[in-house]
């Protein structure tokens, strides 16, 4: 799964700087966002249940826990 999660993060990576380019503001950073989220999924590991990481989680995770 983790493969598949880092793939994702790059997916949107890219698609955040095309629309940068296209100078659609609003759209890349909400790609960025989630390209971030699935890199720090990654970075976690799979979640401790099936559900998976909900955002709360990891924002406590990397911003609260360091």
């Amino acid at each position: 799964m983790l493969p598949e999660r880092l793939r994702l993060a790059r997916q949107y990576l890219d698609d955040a700087q095309y629309l940068l380019a296209a100078d659609r503001l609003a759209s890349a950073v909400s790609r960025a966002y989630y390209a971030a989220y699935q890199a720090m999924w990654a970075a976690l590991g799979d979640a401790p249940c099936a559900e998976g990481w909900r955002h709360g989680a990891i924002i406590n995770h990397f911003v609260r826990s360091y």
